[in-house]
């Protein structure tokens, strides 16, 4: 055995440097495999993990694609909420989106035309709403919300395959509005309508009320238009919102009675003021209190009036040729030695003719005034010269100075005097409806209108306190306050107020008191 410098055993420190070396060595070996083993550890966890994600993927994908409780189909979006799920090839459903606006159109002017046949029906004033029926109104419809699609797995139970099905759901749920045509009335709207045409024969309808045809008159020769400015403007709008026709024709013509002044003009009395106005007699004297009658009236004075007046007002033009007669010129010539009644046609004269093309205008009705559109005169009037006297007018002079109010021959029918136990107070001549009657003498029209009894009446005021009167006339071609001069034409005769027949019913008095006109007559 040897020994080292250090004076320790050879074997001795080779054992003990051996041992440090397998220590070593050992040491790194166990550092190894502990690395080996976590590194086994990781490996384990994430196939673990993986495993599991495996397992629930693959459950979620047998769930999804389960033949058993699921199906393939396309799912619509109505307006991004509604869901239907269709269960229909691509082609097919296609066809139904392309179609769905043009179903839904078609119900809903199916059931407007059906409204429209069940009102004529079922109602007393169906009758006037008669022309709408069978006029097959269309109608049109805006999808407000848009309608998108997908294909996804989605329960069998959901699924709908009939195309019909899927048309009635999509109606159902799918938001849009309708086309309407909303009449305006001077910027107002008043009524809303699902189809132009239905809008269109409405406001046509209710100008064609406005006017009746005569079996001789054509529709040429009418003109119809409202007063007020109306318009039909286009509009979406729930269809709510819309109006049946029957309900808009009663909103439109819905009458109000409107109160008005009315100012009393020449001729006028009080029945021709209820005429003119389309006013009963009792209703005009109701409105009134105080008047009666035979009220006596002046140009100026105020009658209260009642005027139903319509939501809507037409103007009606109806275009008419008519033959007028034109006034004849008259040259007068004084004679100093003759009393004012005295006249004598120097040169005769006659009424000239002209046809006159012209619009009567009528509004709500009534006869609101004229428009000429074209003059052709046929015959030029003559000129009449007369000479005329300038003496006054007294009570012996008087007789003899009246002329014939008539320029036919004339044929009493009933003299001056007693008659069925009264006073007949002037002298009846019996004479066609239309002859003309001219002033027995110079004066002044003091009233021309309508008497209880008379009729169309004139009365004529003269000097002196002489006055004629001229009864149960057709026509009256003067007014109180206007200057005639004897011939001139006064009216035209008629079978007005207590009449039996036509005829001239003339007078004369002095100062109230009637006289036979046949003893003052030329």
């Amino acid at each position: 055995m040897s020994v080292n410098n250090n004076g320790t055993d050879e074997d001795e420190s080779l054992s003990s440097n051996s041992w440090k070396t397998y220590k070593k060595i050992n040491t790194k070996k166990k550092k190894k495999k502990a690395k080996l083993n976590f590194k086994f550890s990781l490996t384990n966890g994430n196939r673990a993990a993986k495993a599991l994600g495996f397992a629930v993927l693959l459950i979620l994908l047998i769930g999804y694609f389960n033949p058993l409780t699921k199906s393939s189909a396309y799912v619509l979006t109505l307006n991004d909420k509604k869901t239907i799920n269709v269960g229909i090839s691509k082609k097919e459903l296609n066809f139904v989106l392309d179609n769905s606006k043009s179903a839904i159109e078609a119900e809903l002017a199916k059931k407007i035309n059906e409204d429209v046949k069940q009102y004529v029906e079922d109602n007393e004033d169906g009758e006037k709403f008669s022309r709408y029926v069978d006029r097959n109104y269309k109608v049109e419809v805006d999808f407000s919300g848009g309608i998108d699609y997908k294909k996804l797995r989605v329960p069998k139970d959901t699924i709908s395959r009939d195309k019909n099905t899927i048309l009635a759901k999509i109606e159902d749920n799918i938001a849009y509005e309708v086309k309407s045509f909303n009449v305006y009335v001077d910027e107002k709207k008043i009524a809303s309508l699902p189809s132009k045409g239905m809008a269109e024969d409405l406001l046509n309808h209710i100008k064609d009320e406005a006017y009746t045809l005569a079996e001789d008159e054509s529709e040429d020769d009418i003109l119809r238009d409202f007063v007020q400015n109306v318009e039909l403007r286009e509009e979406n709008l729930d269809k709510d919102k819309l109006m049946k026709v029957s309900r808009a024709y009663s909103i439109l013509t819905e009458a109000t009675n409107e109160p008005k002044v009315y100012i009393v003009e020449k001729g006028d009395y009080v029945g021709k003021i209820a005429e003119k106005n389309k006013m009963g007699l009792s209703e005009l004297l109701r409105v009134n209190p105080g008047k009666t009658e035979n009220s006596l009236i002046k140009p100026g004075q105020e009658f209260n009036i009642v005027i139903p007046k319509p939501f809507l007002s037409v103007v009606v033009r109806k275009k008419v040729i008519i033959e007028e007669r034109m006034e004849m010129p008259v040259e007068r010539i004084p004679v100093k030695n003759k009393t004012k009644g005295y006249h004598k046609v120097i040169k005769k004269g006659a009424e000239g003719l002209k046809e006159v093309e012209m619009y009567i205008v009528y509004t709500d009705g009534i006869e609101t005034g004229k428009e000429i559109i074209n003059e052709i005169v046929k015959k030029e009037p003559v000129k009449e010269v007369i000479e005329e006297g300038t003496l006054a007018l007294t009570s012996r002079s008087a007789k003899g100075s009246f002329v014939s109010p008539i320029k036919v021959k004339r044929r009493v029918s009933s003299a001056y005097g007693m008659r069925n136990g009264k006073l007949h107070r002037g002298v009846d001549f019996a004479i066609n409806t239309g002859t003309g009657i001219y002033a027995s003498y110079d004066g002044t029209v003091k009233y021309s209108g309508w008497h209880y009894s008379y009729g169309y009446v004139v009365y004529v005021k003269h000097e002196n306190g002489f006055e004629t009167r001229y009864a149960h006339n057709s026509k009256l071609k003067v007014k109180a306050g206007q200057k005639v001069k004897t011939g001139d034409l006064l009216a035209l005769s008629g079978n007005t107020g207590n009449s039996t027949g036509p005829h001239l019913h003339f007078e004369i008095r002095r100062y109230g008191n009637p006289s036979n006109p046949l003893n003052y007559i030329s």
